[in-house]
């Protein structure tokens, strides 16, 4: 990345590389831990719900390396893995946090991408807390910017938005530089998709 490319992706790298715990103020830092309590409680809730069941069955029993934990059942797995399944316990009741004006879930986009990587690195919980409460900020900004428009075309704000809240996680809890960041973020846009016809359970 050119240090004189002004684009999005130049000024959010910029944004995740420069912010640190130590600049949070202290209720972004309270909020933040509530928010990560608060999709934990929810994950417990939807442990038991048939798409976690089936998370389960299909990725639980061939994750190696076991580097995170899959919150319910104390379970060592990948750390991609852990991010899925306990992402998928947070978003099975539908009751995790939302944005009223992003229009999307930040959390399980955000929080169970955070812990997987900072366990399985063996990093702080001041780590932990910066990386989440960059993530929301990524995932908040965009989907204000997107909306009303990408919901009223038929787009998931979570699934589209989700994908870079999720690569500014990993790239601050990787420590990687500002072109990195950037190119992570590049690379998130290419698995940016979602349809709201997802919602749809097909009855009449």
């Amino acid at each position: 990345m050119s240090i004189t490319e002004d684009t999005l992706r130049a000024r959010l790298a910029v944004f995740i590389e420069e912010t640190e715990f130590t600049g949070l103020p202290a209720a972004v830092v309270d909020q933040t831990t509530l928010c990560l309590l608060d999709f934990i409680g929810t994950a417990i809730g939807g442990s038991r719900q048939a798409p976690s069941v089936a998370a389960k069955a299909v990725f639980g029993g061939s994750a190696l390396p076991e580097e995170a934990t899959s919150w319910t059942d104390d379970q060592r797995v990948s750390a991609p893995v852990a991010a899925l399944l306990n992402a998928v316990q947070g978003h099975a009741l539908d009751m995790d946090d939302g944005h009223r004006f992003a229009n999307g879930h930040p959390a399980v986009v955000t929080i169970p991408a955070a812990v997987a990587l900072a366990e399985s690195r063996s990093l702080s919980g001041r780590d932990l807390i910066c990386a989440i409460a960059i993530g929301y900020e990524v995932f908040i900004r965009l989907g204000r910017a997107s909306n009303p428009n990408l919901l009223e075309r038929g787009f998931h704000t979570t699934a589209v938005v989700g994908s870079f809240a999720a690569a500014a996680v990993a790239a601050k809890l990787l420590k990687l530089n500002r072109r990195q960041t950037a190119e992570a973020l590049s690379l998130a846009g290419l698995q940016s998709a979602g349809l709201l016809e997802a919602l749809k359970s097909g009855e009449t």
